[in-house]
């Protein structure tokens, strides 16, 4: 098994995340106060999804929370941003970085019942 079909979610989790962080630092050639809400919602975010694991009984939790802080990220930016004050790409990443971890390949270990494979 290849490393993208075990950590697939994680690794997508992680490139928006250095995105993020790229495209903070980039708009005004600084990260402002605004870039380090957005790099530590991302941030969260990849960890987040790494640390969760696939459960068969809940094979959407690494979506669902990819989603909630992807979300969170788009209204923090709205917020900090004034509701405007924005050119969109911060936005339109949270909300790629959802749908591709979403829709990102992962595998875990554990087996119904809560059980470790061996």
């Amino acid at each position: 098994m290849s490393r993208w079909e075990k950590y697939g979610k994680t690794i997508v989790a992680i490139v928006a995340a250095v995105l993020t962080a790229i495209q903070a630092a980039t708009v005004n050639g600084h990260i402002t106060r605004l870039g380090v809400v957005q790099i530590a919602i991302a941030a969260t975010t990849a960890v987040l999804v790494y640390i969760v694991p696939v459960v068969p009984e809940w094979p959407w939790s690494k979506s669902v929370i990819a989603g909630i802080l992807s979300a969170l990220n788009a209204v923090a930016t709205l917020i900090v941003s004034g509701w405007g004050a924005t050119t969109g790409t911060e936005i339109v990443l949270a909300i790629l970085a959802a749908v591709f971890i979403r829709y990102a390949p992962a595998v875990s270990t554990i087996k119904p019942g809560g059980v470790a494979a061996e």
